[in-house]
């Protein structure tokens, strides 16, 4: 019964164990007050964003690209409109006189970049185990718009930080 779990983990790449360290210790580090510049508060968002859209173009561009894009837009637009909706008031911030922005801690990113991870994972051994998944519209579709939540979720994260920090205005410029 434990042999499938055991041989998944025993055949994954080691790099794979390090990014999820990597992915651990950057959200860890966002659950304690902070002081971030503008620049840094939209590269979490960016980067979660370029990072699944490429997993969703590796994983289902055979699919069709139009497929895997209009799920992604679609995931990141549900992430940023869900996140808005269930937690318009759960974002702390301030503004510094310095420009940067004093951030209250959130478990929120941690559990994201955690969510990331195991939806690439489960998804690499889903398409491991039956490569036959990957020309699926509808497992591609559903799989893109997974993937891209969580940056949505982020970017709609970012958008508070601004909003509450008084800074709504360096959003539009």
């Amino acid at each position: 019964m434990l042999a499938l779990p055991l041989a998944i983990v025993r055949h994954t790449p080691l790099w794979v164990w390090g990014l999820l360290l990597v992915m651990v210790r950057v959200g860890w580090r966002q659950t304690v007050g902070r002081d971030v510049t503008a620049l840094r508060l939209l590269l979490l968002p960016a980067a979660i964003g370029v990072l699944s859209l490429a997993s969703a173009a590796l994983a289902f561009g055979r699919t069709g690209p139009g497929w895997v894009l209009g799920a992604w837009i679609a995931g990141a637009v549900l992430g940023f409109a869900a996140h808005g909706a269930l937690s318009p008031a759960t974002v702390s911030a301030r503004a510094n006189p310095d420009g940067s922005f004093r951030l209250e801690g959130s478990h929120a990113p941690l559990a994201l970049m955690l969510f990331v991870f195991f939806a690439r994972y489960t998804n690499g051994i889903a398409l491991a185990m039956h490569p036959a998944l990957a020309t699926l519209p509808a497992y591609a579709f559903a799989a893109s718009l997974l993937f891209a939540v969580p940056a949505g979720v982020l970017a709609s994260r970012s958008r508070h930080v601004f909003a509450a920090a008084g800074s709504a205005a360096a959003i539009a410029a």
